[in-house]
């Protein structure tokens, strides 16, 4: 039901947009809203905060070619 929900969800938008930390890699939701989102042709940004950008984000972002940029840029990047 929630997987059902949430895809409803990224199908209703352009854009997917995750918060990344150091906890990320863990989150299998995480990875789970990042492969449907790509799977229903959504782009994908990944936000932080200033200076606490992840030292090892995880290596599916890298695979996935999915843009990360500070908190405050997202506006300029959703232009």
């Amino acid at each position: 039901y929630i997987k059902q929900k949430i895809s409803e969800r990224i199908a209703r938008s352009s854009v997917t947009v995750v918060y990344i930390s150091e906890a990320t890699a863990q989150s299998q939701w995480v990875k789970w809203e990042v492969e449907k989102s790509i799977e229903l042709n959504k782009r994908v940004v990944a936000v932080h905060p200033k200076d606490k950008a992840p030292i090892q984000p995880p290596k599916w972002f890298s695979d996935y070619e999915i843009k990360t940029v500070v908190w405050n840029k997202l506006s300029e990047e959703l232009k």
